[in-house]
């Protein structure tokens, strides 16, 4: 059986699954996040749980969320030890690009990009 480029290109393509988990949002008023940055509140920055976190080895990596519709590229620039299982915590400037900071928690699907 013969194959072309475009049927072993299509095989090797990989599927990211998404991480479904609450969101809230928190304000780090210039404080440094647990990856030793500072942090503002309008950055595009997230805190991801400890067991997510990985001791520091997620710290920079990009996170695309999803949240009815609207999408955003965050940071991983800090730490959530109080986050659920999958949860994410996005600086205010993050969630305000998904949803009114009056919701306080949504459920979003988030990835690495």
């Amino acid at each position: 059986m013969k194959f072309g480029a475009l049927s072993v290109f299509v095989s090797f393509i990989a599927v990211v699954a998404a991480t479904s988990g609450q969101a809230t949002w928190y304000q780090p008023n210039g404080g440094r996040g647990a990856c030793g940055k500072p942090l503002q509140n309008g950055d595009l920055a997230l805190a991801l749980t400890s067991a997510n976190f990985a001791g520091g080895r997620n710290c920079g990596k990009r996170v695309n969320v999803q949240y009815q519709g609207k999408s955003i590229t965050a940071v991983v620039q800090d730490e959530c030890p109080g986050c659920q299982t999958n949860g994410i915590d996005l600086t205010e400037g993050a969630f305000r690009k998904l949803a009114s900071l009056d919701a306080g928690v949504i459920q979003v699907n988030w990835n690495y990009a």
